[in-house]
């Protein structure tokens, strides 16, 4: 540490100056990456979650009041006919898309939902079972090629 005090005294007042802004300079830098850069990350990924929460509360408040309606009003819209109809008939209320649809017997289906968002898949799910008398047997959920979204697989019965 002397030696490198001794080499500062000994070089020339410009030399002097030039060294002690470039620490300065690298004194800044060193706080800028190792300080502001993490905390800067920080704070944005909180927002981007933030942000995700407040959606994600906003969806669940319209679908509680969607459910709030319905039990409001006991004439809900049966559908009749065969599982596929029901399925045709209910999921586009839900913005669900039927990847796949595999018939097991008269009353029985496979279904598979692609890039579904979980909540809409729990309301659809509700207004099966309560409005159309379809009984889940089976449900898997996977995460799905895009964030928010899950690939859905159920095993549905109908009496």
């Amino acid at each position: 540490m002397n030696q490198l005090r001794e080499m500062f005294l000994q070089a020339s007042p410009r030399e002097q100056l030039v060294i002690a802004a470039g620490g300065g300079f690298l004194t800044i830098l060193l706080l800028f990456t190792l300080v502001l850069l993490p905390a800067q990350k920080k704070r944005d990924k909180q927002i981007r979650m933030n942000e995700a929460a407040l959606t994600e509360q906003q969806q669940v408040r319209e679908l509680a009041s969607q459910l709030l309606g319905r039990a409001q009003t006991p004439d809900q819209s049966v559908v009749s006919g065969s599982l596929i109809d029901v399925l045709n008939a209910t999921t586009p209320k839900y913005q669900l898309q039927v990847e796949d649809f595999q018939p097991t017997g008269n009353a029985d289906a496979r279904v598979r939902l692609a890039k579904a968002d979980l909540n809409s898949v729990l309301a659809w799910v509700n207004e099966m079972e309560n409005v159309n008398s379809v009984q889940v047997k089976e449900l898997t959920a996977a995460t799905g090629p895009e964030t928010g979204s899950a690939i859905i697989n159920l095993r549905l019965h109908r009496d």
